[in-house]
This record gives structure tokens, sequence and C-alpha cells, in this order.
């Protein structure tokens, strides 16, 4: 057994079979029901493992998470750019999300190194989580880069400063993400001669209920085997304005610098109200694309039916040169 796999082996195996009162473990599961409203339907389901193991107290913890995905089609309804459902993937029986540590400098700073993916860290605010569409977890522009973004993860440090007021982070990645445990699509491979390096950074300022953010991100290396290595990278900012304790409007613009890419520009608004058990929202988008240009349009309303489940009912307006159609989505979590 190599390196690789023996720090893996490790790694996973302290994070889950450790006795229960070292550790926490959490389990989510996603359905959804897909359907184009042309007799086509899709039914996809993605669990979801995380376990995290203090080494340390309040000091150095393990973190690893795994999850497998399947659909009835094997394939995609619809033909969108930007992806109207942000849990949407190929079939895959068990990947590995995370395998790393994590040192936590007081109360203020915290450091991860290992195997790890941007959607840990950046739009995960629960208001960007609520919609289901994948421009709200990761912006297109962000995208361009072959990083790592779920479904992928890759060896990367990640580095988090937080006060009441300011949240700083900034994260340093192998610069192409994978999603096997062995074999040459390993995520405990660090090859920045062949992948690069992507690097993402973001400031967040938080006022009352309100967010405000602005992040940076960098790839250097090529985007395909005949690219051409260089530097490439975008700009994003956003808000969440609380008008209430109850309302928040949406408001991002994101830019890529240069042309080489897929996607060149996002915009998009939108609100989001609480109303009591549930949470409804409203987002619509602008993505120009290198070949394309794409509007989407999501309404989504999430239901809290007990202590670990919820209910979502979503609908998608997509137009693009190829596509002009509504997408039906029903979404049922499970957390445990």
């Amino acid at each position: 057994m190599n390196i690789k796999k023996l720090f893996a082996a490790l790694l996973f195996a302290g994070a889950m079979v450790q006795p229960a009162q070292s550790q926490s473990l959490a389990f989510d599961y996603t359905g959804e029901l897909h359907t184009a409203f042309e007799d086509e339907y899709n039914f996809e389901n993605l669990l979801w493992l995380e376990g995290e193991l203090p080494i340390v107290k309040d000091r150095f913890l393990l973190h690893a998470s795994v999850f497998s995905f399947a659909k009835t089609f094997d394939g995609y309804l619809v033909d969108d750019l930007q992806g109207y459902s942000n849990a949407e993937t190929d079939n895959k029986p068990l990947a590995p999300a995370m395998a790393c540590a994590e040192w936590q400098m007081g109360t203020k700073d915290h450091l991860f190194v290992g195997v790890r993916n941007v959607n840990e860290d950046y739009f995960i605010s629960p208001i960007m989580l609520l919609f289901t569409n994948s421009s709200c977890g990761i912006f297109p522009t962000i995208d361009n880069f072959p990083m790592a973004n779920y479904p992928n993860a890759s060896v990367g440090l990640h580095y988090k400063h937080e006060t009441d007021k300011l949240t700083y982070q900034l994260s340093l990645y192998n610069g192409r993400g994978y999603n096997h445990f062995f074999g040459d699509e390993t995520v405990f491979q660090v090859k920045p001669k062949d992948d690069g390096v992507f690097s993402i950074t973001e400031l967040e300022y938080k006022h009352q209920n309100s967010s405000y953010f602005l992040g940076a991100c960098g790839h250097y290396g090529s985007l395909g085997d005949n690219g051409t290595e260089k530097t490439r990278g975008s700009v994003w900012g956003y808000a969440l304005h609380a008008v209430s304790s109850k309302v928040h409007l949406i408001g991002a613009y994101s830019h890529s610098f240069t042309d080489d890419v897929n996607c060149y520009d996002f915009a998009g608004l939108g609100a989001r109200v609480a109303l009591g058990k549930a949470e409804l929202g409203l987002f619509t988008d602008y993505a120009r694309f290198s070949f394309d240009e794409e509007f989407a349009t999501e309404l989504t309303c999430q239901f809290t039916c007990g202590e670990h489940c919820k209910l979502q009912p979503t609908m998608h307006y997509v137009l693009n040169d190829d596509v002009n159609r509504l997408i039906g989505l029903l979404r049922v979590i499970v957390s445990l």
C-alpha cells in the first residue's frame, strides 16, 4: 500500500468508525423527482455521510465525508447551461468528498489541510442554500475551472478568520478536482505541473441580519489537453440584504477576465421570505457564455416537516438557444 492509500484509509477509518462519544456523525439523504412536463421524468438520490473526530479538544479535528448518487435515467432531461439541480451528477456508487485535518487557532482562526472542496466554505449561507439551482451554489464564472467543486474534491489548504462583523477566507487547491479513492482519478494526488493550481478568496461583511460578499479566484494551468497554460481569473460580489427579519433581497454579479472560458458574465436578482415553517424563494439570473446565453428563473418553497425532514417543490424556467422549457422538481431532504 502506497502512502496515498494509507493516508486515505487511516483518515476515513478514524473519522467514520471511532466510538460515538468521541465523534459526531451526520447523515443526509436528498431525493428529487424531476419532470419536463412531456412524459419525461427522472428520480435521483443523493446519500451523504460526514464524520468529525476530535483529536485534541478544541484544537485538532479530523473531517471526512463520502457520497453516493444514483438516478433512474442516466442522462439529463434538459440541456440547460447552468444546472437547475445542484445535486445532479453522473451515477456514482461511492465517492470521497472530504478527508482533512482542522487546526483551530483560538476562536477566530481555522486552518484546514487535506482533501476538501469549495462547497464546504463558499456560497453556504442558508439563503443561498435554499435554492436548488447550481448557480446559487457557485457562480458559473467560477465554475469555468476544473477545480474541486461538487462532485469533485482535491488536496488543498483552507484558512478562515471570523469575527462578529467580518469573515475572511482563502483557499489553495490542486488545479483539478477528482472523485475517486484510488487510481488515476484519486483525490489524494497533487500535480501542479499537469493540473495547475487554483486559489479562491472571499470577504464577508455582516451588518445586523444582512451579509455582503466580495470574492475572487484564479486558476493557473490549461483548461484542456491542448489548452494554453496561463492565469485566468474571475471576481464576484453579492448581497443578502435584510429588509426585515423575515425578508431578504439578493443581488449578485460576477465577471471572468479571459475570453477562453465558458462563462463570461453572470448576474442575478432574487428574494427569500420566511413564513413560519416554510421558506419561499425567487431567483432569476442571466449568464453569458462563449457559445450562448441563458436566462433562468427559480421559484421554490421549502417546508420543514418535523425535526429531520424537509419538502421542497420547485419550478424552473430555462431559456437559451436550444431550450425554452419549464421544469418541475420535488426535493425531499432527510437529515440525521
